[in-house]
């Protein structure tokens, strides 16, 4: 008998709720583990902690850098970490704070492992952060009162005397066997981190790689920038298997549902898109031209919930947003399954294990 997947089902985005506390653009989103907390990191040089229930600030932490640009959390949610436009790393850890003294130039991007729905976290989960200065460095033990710099990455397939290009994005699979970085120069740099080794360089973007996703499977690596275009890549090939059309200017930020089976982004154009992977189009949009609530100013990141139901934007009007993008798991599968049937496939598609 054929397995049936209980997934959310995508809708056109609908605006729930507007958050507003920032003075400055918002650069970065970050959804806690449980879903509960959603964390913004803005120009404003503050990292800010949002209910993602209904949407009430929490506390807001000053960074002490300058801009947030980068913002992340521990695989066990009990460290949060905002990269700066100084070059630091900022880590609190409930009412403690250090200051990892990273990089030359601001840090852009941070990545750290992802949590498995059994509770658990990879063993030894290092922090990656990477910036302007083209150079990815491995932090172990960062929630230390000394923290360690376990390795710093640099590309090696540049020209002699050629300074590395700067660093927009990092994404890490699931293993940790894998890390991609997106280049100024529209290289992805594959590093193999744990053997500190480059496994590889994809090129196919002309100007700037600014988002990168994978799938939960890490089958799938999506790749957006300045040239306007979302590329979907096959890893294990090194292949573009398809190219995705719609946004006027720049690309700033992906996120891809747990399913894998859609694809969000945020643009310069003012616009958020909801693409539909299979088919390579896009489904909706929301924004200048599309769905009302949306920002008319760029849409510099994007952060889905855990259950793929709703997704939060952030923009340069300092404000953001929470839509709801999917009808919920439990509502595709009650019809089919009655209520106890239901909740057992829903468990089963989270856990991966029967119910």
């Amino acid at each position: 008998m054929a397995q049936r997947v209980c997934a959310a089902r995508p809708v056109a985005p609908a605006l729930l709720r507007t958050l507003r506390g920032h003075s400055d653009t918002v650069r970065a989103l970050s959804v806690s583990q449980d879903g509960a907390v959603l964390y913004s990191g803005s120009w404003d040089g503050t990292v800010r902690a949002w209910r993602a229930g209904d949407g009430e600030e929490l506390y807001a932490l000053p960074a002490q850098g300058g801009a947030v640009l980068a913002v992340a959390q521990s695989a066990d949610g009990e460290l949060l970490f905002a990269g700066t436009e100084s070059g630091d790393v900022r880590v609190w850890q409930g009412a403690k704070t250090r200051v990892l003294r990273a990089h030359v130039g601001p840090v852009r991007a941070l990545a750290t492992a992802r949590r498995e729905f059994d509770g658990t976290a990879p063993s030894d989960s290092p922090l990656y952060s990477a910036g302007d200065d083209g150079v990815i460095r491995a932090w172990t033990g960062a929630g230390h009162a000394q923290p360690q710099r376990r390795a710093e990455l640099s590309a090696q397939q540049q020209p002699a005397g050629a300074a590395p290009p700067a660093l927009w994005c990092l994404a890490l699979s699931r293993d940790g066997e894998a890390l991609y970085a997106g280049g100024e120069d529209g290289s992805i740099a594959v590093w193999q981190p744990r053997a500190l080794a480059q496994a590889g360089c994809l090129r196919a973007h002309a100007g700037a790689v600014r988002a990168l996703a994978l799938s939960r499977d890490d089958a799938s690596l999506f790749s957006a920038g300045e040239d306007r275009l979302i590329r979907r890549w096959s890893p294990g090939s090194g292949q573009v298997v398809a190219v995705l059309r719609g946004h006027n200017f720049c690309i700033l930020a992906l996120a891809l549902s747990r399913d894998g089976r859609t694809l969000y982004s945020g643009s310069w154009d003012h616009t958020l898109r909801v693409w539909g992977v299979e088919a390579g189009e896009c489904v909706h949009v929301a924004g200048a031209e599309g769905a009302p609530g949306g920002s008319s100013d760029p849409v510099w990141a994007v952060a889905l919930a855990p259950d793929s139901t709703e997704l939060h934007s952030a923009a340069s009007d300092c404000h953001v947003r929470t839509w709801r993008v999917a009808a919920s798991p439990w509502a595709a599968c009650a019809p089919k399954c009655g209520v106890r049937g239901g909740w057992a496939m829903l468990l089963q598609n989270l856990t991966g294990q029967p119910r």
